[in-house]
């Protein structure tokens, strides 16, 4: 067995282990019942009770406790163990848990690895860590650098800008585009061309479709327009095909307009317009010969110069100096006389006529006057107005029968009427008003004598009336009178001829749908009946029954009328129309109704007039016809169906 002294001598050591384990634990030891260290036990040293503790492992204050008050598991000066101070790099050292830990970090410095054994290890004024571990400088395209802890932007890389003032996204435009050449917002531009930058320069690129850098100098860019006819596809190629104005489109030289006189009839451009068009082969158009023997004047072959015509509902008609026939327009019924139902908008010729001397057109009919003194006819025949004894349609010309002198024909809606030789008028057609004058109502399918009428010099119909001036200059009508159309003062409808009162002078008639006018010897006109839209020409709109002069014209030399308008033809050649304009027919550029004469715009050559239901057609003195008004069948003959508020040309007449 251990004795006593053996016993005494293990204490100390146990109760400092004790202590440590305490310091380290948190548990208090209590000594008390510990018998001390002193002289009279183990001769040692004497209690030193007024010495101050220390982290010794000793009693130094005789209070029978050890190293009290230290906490070596958060004491930096002692952490875990007495005499192990915290001294770290750049740090304030703390103690957890008995181990040193980074309380703080000195300026410009940090703790990147998250180690306490070395430190606050890094400068956080480095690019790699800027003003704090991790936070790297990068931009792109860019140097960095950190200044006080925040990261700056600096020069941009070869060919790269900052163009958005924005650091966050670097220098992010390329410097060596047309938009940023070498600099921010230094755009390159050519007119007329695109553009690209070269080692930070401006260079031309691709020119413009139709645009040419003619002068090699890059300032002015493809200054150039190459599609004139100047530079025509290239620079300095010239168009200018002879006898012609050149046209260049897409940059190809072509022939615009022909010279007067010219034409392309080999269709090369490089030749121009080459041929003569005043020649028996060529007369007025490429591949137009004359006929052997007949000459070319003027550009028209002499047998086709327009001698007349006539306009009908909505078709028109022209005669030729050779007796041809060509018409235009609506054909349902066959009125064209092409053998077709076609409309046609610009002229064709009519089958089977050669020796026409005059010619009239009705609502969806038409008739001529043969040389000889026959009337053929051709187009609708409901109520036979074709004169053939039938009501059958007809596209191609019938004779009407029994007729062997007449001089001239008139026709309007579904009647016609011609004026023998020795001034005798025969009628047939629709007879429903009396319109016939033979004093009856019964439609006629072939011609009926006009009763009491020898000594007729012309002869005109309207829309269910018709009259004729006599050889005294008095004018007789007849057939309906509702609106006094027929101006003997009264509105009853009349079967055979009745004198219009107050006339004397008269030398042509122009009955429209309900009204009537007459040219007067001396260049005056008078009119009668409906005045709804002016169609009296007296500057109201009040209907009469007996005449009443037009206003302001005295030297009508021809008159023509429409359904609810009239025209004139005036010594000089300029035309006046007035009355309804619904469909620009008075050919003054508007839609308004004229209850007095007015001038259709730009007409100042014409020798002959003619109206149709809703249009107008004259005869210029060169030979060409030109229409206006309606012309949704093509009655204008111009190759559409456009209405025209102003003359336009018939293609293809003369």
């Amino acid at each position: 067995m251990r004795t006593v002294s053996a016993i005494e001598d293990w204490i100390p050591r146990i109760v400092g282990t004790a202590l440590v384990f305490g310091a380290l634990t948190g548990c208090t030891l209590d000594f008390g019942a510990l018998r001390r260290r002193d002289a009279s036990t183990d001769g040692a040293a004497p209690c030193r009770d007024a010495q101050v503790e220390i982290c010794n492992g000793i009693d130094d204050n005789c209070d029978g406790q050890i190293d009290e008050g230290f906490d070596l598991a958060s004491n930096p000066s002692h952490c875990g163990m007495c005499g192990n101070t915290c001294s770290l790099a750049h740090a304030t050292a703390g103690c957890a848990g008995g181990r040193c830990i980074v309380a703080s970090c000195e300026a410009r410095f940090g703790n990147c690895d998250g180690r306490a054994d070395n430190g606050c290890e890094n400068t956080i004024d480095t690019v790699a860590h800027c003003g704090g571990c991790g936070r790297a400088c990068n931009f792109a395209n860019a140097s960095a650098s950190c200044v006080m802890g925040s990261c700056a932007m600096g020069a941009c890389v070869t060919d790269r800008g900052d163009c958005d003032t924005t650091p966050a996204n670097g220098c992010e435009t390329p410097l060596n585009t047309a938009a940023h050449c070498a600099r921010c917002s230094t755009a390159c531009t050519f007119a007329h061309a695109s553009a690209s930058c070269t080692a930070g320069a401006c260079a031309l690129g691709r020119c413009d479709a139709g645009f040419a850098d003619c002068d090699m100098m890059a300032a002015t860019g493809c200054e150039v327009d190459v599609a004139t006819t100047m530079n025509c596809g290239a620079c300095g190629v010239a168009c200018a095909p002879p006898n012609a104005a050149g046209s260049c489109a897409t940059g190809t030289c072509a022939i615009g307009t022909c010279n007067a006189g010219f034409g392309d009839c080999d269709s090369m451009v490089g030749s121009g317009c080459e041929a003569s068009l005043d020649t028996a082969s060529h007369c007025g158009r490429c591949g137009h010969a004359c006929a052997m023997g007949v000459a070319c004047v003027a550009g028209t072959c002499a047998d086709e110069v327009i001698v007349g015509i006539a306009s009908g509902g909505a078709h028109g008609c022209a005669a030729r100096r050779s007796g041809a026939v060509a018409c235009w327009g609506a054909n349902s019924n066959g009125q064209i006389g092409d053998g077709t139902n076609v409309d046609r908008l610009s002229p064709v010729a009519t089958s089977m006529l050669s020796d026409v001397v005059a010619l009239v057109a009705g609502n969806a009919h038409t008739c001529a006057v043969r040389m000889g003194g026959g009337v053929s006819c051709w187009g609708r025949n409901a109520f036979g107005q074709l004169g053939d004894g039938t009501t059958t349609p007809r596209a191609t010309p019938v004779a009407a029968m029994g007729i062997t002198d007449a001089v001239s024909v008139a026709a309007r809606g579904t009647d016609t009427c011609a004026r023998r030789m020795g001034g005798g008028v025969l009628c047939w057609g629709d007879n429903s008003s009396g319109q016939l004058g033979d004093g009856t109502t019964m439609n006629r399918s072939t011609p009926a004598v006009v009763s009491g009428l020898l000594d007729a010099t012309h002869v005109g119909i309207g829309g269910s009336h018709a009259c004729a001036v006599r050889t005294a200059g008095t004018v007789a009508c007849w057939g309906a009178n509702g609106q006094g159309q027929l101006g003997d003062g009264t509105l009853s409808f009349r079967f055979v001829p009745t004198a219009v009162r107050m006339l004397t002078d008269a030398v042509e008639v122009a009955p429209g749908a309900q009204h009537t006018c007459a040219r007067r010897r001396g260049g005056g006109v008078d009119c009668w009946g409906d005045n709804t839209a002016g169609q009296l020409g007296d500057g109201t709109r009040t209907a009469h029954s007996t005449p009443a002069s037009v206003m302001s014209l005295s030297d009508a030399i021809a008159i023509s009328s429409g359904l609810g308008f009239t025209c004139a033809l005036r010594m000089g050649g300029s035309v006046v129309c007035w009355g309804s304009n619904a469909f620009s027919q008075l050919g003054d550029g508007t839609t308004m109704d004229r209850p007095s004469p007015t001038p259709v715009a730009g007409l100042t050559d014409a020798v002959e007039i003619s109206a149709g239901d809703t249009h107008v057609c004259a005869r210029r003195m060169t030979g060409s016809v030109v229409c206006w008004g309606r012309n949704q069948s093509g009655q204008l003959g111009d190759g559409t169906t456009m209405t025209r508020a102003m003359p336009v040309a018939v293609r293809n007449l003369p």
